[in-house]
């Protein structure tokens, strides 16, 4: 592809701490103690289960609410920040942030630190949800449309994700650090953006480059190296967490902490750009980014330039996460040993629906895992799993009594009869629901300190043409017509392929990257030569896929195109059920879905096989 590099202009240097709420401690310390200088640090928190847990944790104390992670991190680095001047923005607020800015500016207090704090809210619309009769006056989206019957007891947090000009407000007037509720990830970054460049909400190119660039790094080491389907070569040395140059024009170059492990490549921000996506169309509250324009350069060792991104009107809704205590579910692990472990999981089985009787979980799963073989080194390459989970309205049915229920087996069942876990009560789970709201109807507010850790409201700004787009829609049922979405391969010319086939894994002609969004999945494939990305566009079909990975075909699977970087999207509806919170499946969050992807042994031609393996990057 042609090397399109930033433009020699002084960039906005940004660096991200974390990707989710239990990511590496130490990863803001190792910021200061690099060499690297920074003008922000953001820090990613949240997701759709981590809004649950936190509702959970306020239901029970209405002082949390938030991320108290990010809190323990600014402790140990809050002198290194003020003395370097660096601002910082998180989403850490999450349910509370208003708490949380109250104990950030505690902090600077005793510390004696002249710092400026600000929280943004109004992105709950819990009451504004609990105001409606029913979920349905609601536009809902994706599958989740029809058929539902929800309670509004049930809700648990419904929130908007805001959007980046909140943010730069903020920074505007003239905080420091930015406390930020449910905000979209890339908002992290692109707020900063806005401010240093003083972009106007119609600079859609500019605000889709910095969305990309959000994107990039949102997910913390995820994009220099970590989860690499290529695997990288700094073996026992972590990879470093992510900087990111941001110029005037929305170009950007991304790189990692210095002397860190892992590296950035175009492959590992390749598989950052297909993690968890739908339609090359992404969507923010600022502006639509379009990712099937998205360039990647290698200008250096760990060092990816990104330009050419284009970007057109945001929708004219936000995004609501709307999170529903579901009910309760339990899980049990027995361990299988040598011969016939299929019997013995049948016996397991047939046991455990006796002893359970009328007090068996409205849903019940038996999930056989691993080889099932009696031949081995040891007795643990001999060993299978029987996975048992259970859910249930009622916690009873899967309480200490399901737990229980295996437990008095012990005596009674199979020979070698033993249990992973030790029985324990039900835990509540969540399902998640998707809903678009009107932003007339949601009203974000601006909070900032003076040095006494009084708060004052801050006026929003508002611009006529924040509001201005009806062309796109969170719904990706009705996405538009221009997204390369394509299911039928006779969309491909075909080509003289297919005289020689030999076997070969997946993985050796591509990388992949899967994770989940709501209820669905997504699974990006890509690879790093032309002529074998024409042979995958040909060879992939959703009729492929379905046929080489089972669980897939009564499910409907989108696929999308994004020749710009050798890739396609899979989008698979419904594999996670009701989402992260709810589903039984193992691999809750699709993590794995890419990797089983490209385990799988197919018939390949032999030249694009050889294409393949020539030119694979290398570590």
């Amino acid at each position: 592809m042609k090397d399109v590099g930033p433009k020699k202009q002084k960039a906005l240097r940004v660096a991200n701490v974390s990707g989710f709420y239990g990511d590496r401690y130490g990863a803001m310390s190792e910021i200061f103690s690099s060499k690297d200088d920074v003008d922000f640090i953001t820090g990613d928190y949240l997701a759709e289960l981590t809004m649950f847990i936190l509702a959970r944790q306020m239901r029970e104390d209405p002082s949390k609410g938030y991320v108290p992670t990010f809190l323990h991190q600014l402790k140990g680095c809050i002198d290194e920040v003020a003395e370097k001047g660096v601002k910082v923005v998180t989403n850490a607020g999450g349910l509370n942030p208003k708490a949380l800015a109250h104990e950030v500016c505690e902090l600077l207090s005793r510390r004696g630190l002249d710092l400026a704090v600000a929280y943004i809210d109004g992105d709950n619309v819990i009451d504004s949800v609990n105001a409606s009769k029913a979920i349905q006056e609601f536009s809902v989206l994706q599958r989740y449309k029809s058929n539902l019957s929800i309670t509004m007891e049930e809700v648990a947090s419904a929130n908007a994700y805001l959007g980046a000009f909140e943010i730069a407000q903020a920074l505007d007037n003239g905080s420091d650090i930015v406390i930020c509720p449910r905000v979209t990830d890339a908002s992290l970054v692109v707020g900063p953006a806005v401010h240093h460049f003083r972009w106007s909400r119609t600079d859609f190119d500019q605000l889709a480059g910095a969305v990309v660039a959000g994107h990039i790094v949102e997910c913390g080491p995820q994009c220099c190296g970590g989860n690499y389907s290529l695997g990288t070569e700094s073996l026992g040395k972590l990879p470093g967490f992510p900087i990111v140059d941001i110029y005037s024009d929305g170009s950007s170059t991304v790189t990692k902490v210095s002397g860190t492990g892992g590296e950035v490549s175009i492959g590992t921000v390749t598989e950052q750009l297909l993690y968890e996506i739908e339609s090359p169309k992404y969507l923010n509250p600022d502006v639509t980014a379009h990712f099937d324009s998205i360039v990647l350069s290698q200008l250096m060792k760990d060092v990816v330039a990104v330009s050419g991104v284009k970007g057109s009107a945001p929708p004219d809704t936000y995004k609501v996460a709307l999170n529903l205590s579901g009910g309760y579910r339990n899980q049990l692990i027995f361990a299988l040993t040598g011969t016939d472990q299929k019997k013995k999981a049948q016996r397991v089985e047939a046991d455990m629906r006796t002893a359970l009787g009328e007090k068996t979980p409205t849903e019940l799963t038996f999930q056989l895992i691993g080889p099932t073989s009696s031949q081995g080194e040891d007795q643990e390459s001999v060993t299978s799993l029987l996975r048992i989970a259970a859910k249930d309205t009622e916690k009873a049915k899967v309480g200490r009594s399901f737990s229980n229920a295996a437990v008095e087996l012990a005596l009674s069942s199979y020979p070698g009869f033993y249990l992973l876990n030790p029985p324990r009560d039900a835990t509540e789970f969540s399902i998640f629901v998707p809903l678009a709201m009107s932003k007339d109807d949601v009203d974000p507010k601006i909070y900032i300190s003076d040095f006494t850790c009084n708060f004052r409201s801050v006026q929003r700004e508002r611009d006529v043409t924040e509001s201005s787009s009806t062309t796109n829609s969170w719904d990706r049922e009705d996405a538009g017509d221009c997204d390369p979405r394509d299911t039928e391969t006779e969309q491909t010319p075909q080509r003289n392929w297919g005289k020689t086939l030999v076997d070969a894994e997946l993985a050796q002609l591509c990388g992949a990257r899967s994770g989940d969004k709501g209820g669905d999945a997504n699974l990006g494939v890509w690879t790093w030569d032309d002529s074998v990305y024409l042979y995958l566009v040909e060879l992939l079909s959703v009729e492929f896929l379905q046929r080489i990975m089972p669980e897939l075909r009564e499910l409907h699977v989108e696929r999308y195109r994004l020749a710009n970087l050798r890739a396609l999207n899979f989008v698979v509806r419904g594999l996670l059920d009701e989402g992260v919170g709810s589903t039984l499946r193992l691999d809750a969050q699709a993590k794995a879905l890419g990797e089983y992807f490209r385990s799988q042994r197919i018939k390949v031609d032999r030249n694009v096989l050889e294409v393949a393996m020539h030119t694979r990057p290398r570590p």
